[in-house]
C-alpha cells in the first residue's frame, strides 16, 4: 500500500473512532436530543454529502418504515438546504458543531451501537462509517461499494427499487447577485479531504479558461487563497447554487460536489489519484443527478487533465 493511501484510511480512522470511555457522555447528549416517542429520529453526519444523500432518501425511509412523525437532526450550518425537503420531517431540529460532533459519532463503536439498537429503536443515526465496523480495509474488500450505496443500503436497509427523490433544483432567488447572469466558474481550495497541490494545478487552468470568456472565482474567505488571476467570494453554501447558476464548479472532490450533482451546472471533481477511496466517492455514483459531471485523477498526465478540462466546459453556454 502506497503512503498516501496508508494516510487517507489513518486519517478516516481517527475521525471516526469513538472511544468507549466517551459514550456515556455521547448518550447524555441524545438523551437532550430525544425527548419524545412519538417521533422517529435520524441524525444525519456533519457531512454535506452525507445530508444531500439522506435527504434524497428520506421518502422512502419513513415509508419503508411506516413513520407517521419524523424528526430530522441536522447541524445548524444545514438549516437551509434542508427546507427543501421540509414535506419530508415533521420536525427539524439544529445543534452546534461541537454538540453534533460526539452525537454524531456515538454509532462508531459497538458499545455505543447496543445502546442505540436496545434503548433507542425510534433513533436512526446515519454516519457512513458506522457500517464499516469491520475497518476501513471495508474500501479494499469491497471496490464496488460507494457513498450512496452504503446510506441507502446500510444506514437506511432500502431496496433497490428504492428511488431517490431529487428536491435541490429549485434555487433560491437572491437579488443582490445579479451578476450571477454571467459564466462563472468557481473554484474551490479546500485541499483537507484530499492530498493534492490544487494551486499548482489552477495555475495552468485558469489562463486557458479565461480565454473562454469565464469570469473565475476562488471561494475563500482568506486573500492567501485567492488563485492568482481569480476573484475572491466567500458565500454560505445555501447562497452558492444561485450565484453560480449554470456556470462551472472545479475543486478537489468535497462534499459541495454531492450538492452540486444535483442543480443544472457542470462539476469537475478533482482526486489525487484513482484508488480506492476515489471510487468510493466517485460522482457518477450518484443517484438521480442532474449535473453533467467530469473526474479528474491528479496522477494522470496534467496536460491530458487541462485539455479534457477545456473540452469540457466548451459547450456551456
Amino acid at each position: 500500500m502506497d503512503k498516501l493511501l496508508f494516510e487517507q484510511r489513518k486519517v478516516l480512522y481517527t475521525e471516526t473512532r469513538l472511544l468507549l470511555k466517551d459514550t456515556p457522555e455521547a448518550v447524555r447528549k441524545l438523551k437532550r436530543i430525544v425527548r419524545s416517542k412519538d417521533y422517529h429520529y435520524v441524525i444525519v453526519n456533519d457531512h454535506i454529502g452525507d445530508v444531500v444523500i439522506t435527504l434524497g432518501f428520506l421518502d422512502a425511509f419513513r415509508k419503508k418504515r411506516g413513520i407517521k412523525k419524523l424528526a430530522l437532526v441536522v447541524e445548524k450550518k444545514f438549516e437551509r438546504i434542508v427546507q427543501n425537503y421540509s414535506e419530508y420531517f415533521e420536525k427539524l431540529i439544529t445543534v452546534d458543531g461541537a454538540f453534533f460532533k460526539r452525537l454524531s459519532l456515538l454509532g462508531a463503536s459497538r458499545y455505543g451501537n447496543w445502546i442505540l439498537y436496545f434503548r433507542y429503536s425510534n433513533v436512526t443515526l446515519l454516519n457512513p462509517a458506522d457500517e464499516m465496523m469491520h475497518g476501513f480495509d471495508y474500501f479494499w474488500r469491497f471496490p464496488e461499494v460507494n457513498l450512496a450505496s452504503t446510506i441507502k443500503y446500510g444506514c437506511f436497509k432500502l431496496n433497490q427499487d428504492d428511488l431517490f427523490v431529487n428536491r435541490f433544483g429549485k434555487r433560491v432567488e437572491d437579488k443582490g447577485l445579479d451578476e450571477a447572469q454571467k459564466k462563472k466558474v468557481l473554484l474551490l481550495v479546500d485541499t483537507r479531504t484530499v492530498n493534492i497541490d490544487i494551486k499548482a494545478f489552477y495555475s495552468r487552468l485558469v489562463p486557458r479558461l479565461t480565454e473562454l470568456g469565464y469570469e473565475i472565482y476562488t471561494n475563500t474567505d482568506e486573500d492567501k487563497n485567492v488563485v492568482s488571476g481569480t476573484k475572491k467570494v466567500f458565500m454560505d453554501l445555501s447562497r452558492i447554487p444561485d450565484f453560480l447558476k449554470d456556470g462551472i464548479l472545479i475543486g478537489p472532490r468535497n462534499g459541495l460536489h454531492d450538492l452540486f450533482m444535483y442543480y443544472d451546472c457542470k462539476v469537475i471533481a478533482i482526486y489525487p489519484g484513482n484508488n480506492a477511496v476515489s471510487r468510493f466517492f466517485s460522482l457518477k455514483a450518484l443517484p438521480g443527478t442532474r449535473a453533467d459531471s467530469l473526474e479528474l485523477f491528479l496522477a494522470d498526465e496534467d496536460s491530458d487533465n487541462i485539455s479534457s478540462v477545456t473540452a469540457f466546459v466548451k459547450g456551456v453556454k
